[in-house]
């Protein structure tokens, strides 16, 4: 708590901007590698056998062109 507080008044704005996009970032890519780790871990299984997503496609093909 106290190392929050002191970056928050030792740093300007853009400091404190790179260090939240950082954690953001390895945050996003962690999450993409067990999204791989989980499909990879349930080829084998039934369909049934794991969460699906609903037109997850169609999703994507909407939601990535406005991340970009």
């Amino acid at each position: 708590m106290l190392a929050i507080v002191i970056v928050l008044v030792a740093s300007r704005f853009e400091q404190i901007l790179n260090y939240v996009v950082s954690v953001d970032v390895v945050f996003f890519a962690l999450t993409a590698v067990c999204v791989f780790v989980f499909r990879r871990r349930n080829r084998g299984k039934p369909k049934g056998d794991f969460f699906r997503v609903p037109a997850i496609r169609l999703r994507l093909s909407f939601l990535l062109p406005l991340a970009a």
